[in-house]
């Protein structure tokens, strides 16, 4: 991750982190959240899940049209002239600034979309691995 995709990572962190459940909020340990960004940059969607310590998930929404300057700024910083621009981004951070990771998909924007049919192992495969994180 280059320094202007962590920056405006780092702001969609922020607006992510005031939507976390109230009940997760003194306690939470990581979030995943994943937005995709339209073709024309001007849709935008997406969904994330907090762990607690324990690995624990719950998803909740966000608002997303806030983050469309933001996620087509690090859309924008992070794709080569060369490649087409990527789909979906997956976020994983933790509480502190150096817990953050960026996967991008090229081709399907629901990649990280979690259903009822998907749940169970798309929550363990999107949940952070920072070390860590566990020492909170």
């Amino acid at each position: 991750m280059n320094d202007f995709e962590r920056h405006h990572a780092l702001k969609i962190k922020t607006e992510v982190i005031r939507s976390v459940p109230i009940e997760f909020r003194g306690d939470w340990a990581s979030i995943a959240a994943w937005l995709w960004l339209s073709p024309d940059s001007r849709g935008i969607g997406g969904g994330a899940q907090v762990y607690d310590a324990l690995g624990y998930a719950r998803g909740f929404t966000f608002p997303v049209q806030p983050l469309l300057q933001a996620v087509g700024k690090l859309r924008a910083v992070g794709t080569d002239l060369n490649a087409a621009p990527w789909a979906t981004v997956l976020l994983q951070f933790g509480r502190r600034d150096e817990d953050l990771k960026l996967t991008f998909e090229m081709g399907d924007p629901y990649r990280w979309a979690v259903t009822s049919e998907n749940y169970r192992t798309l929550i363990r495969e999107m949940r952070p691995d920072f070390r860590r994180v566990m020492s909170y």
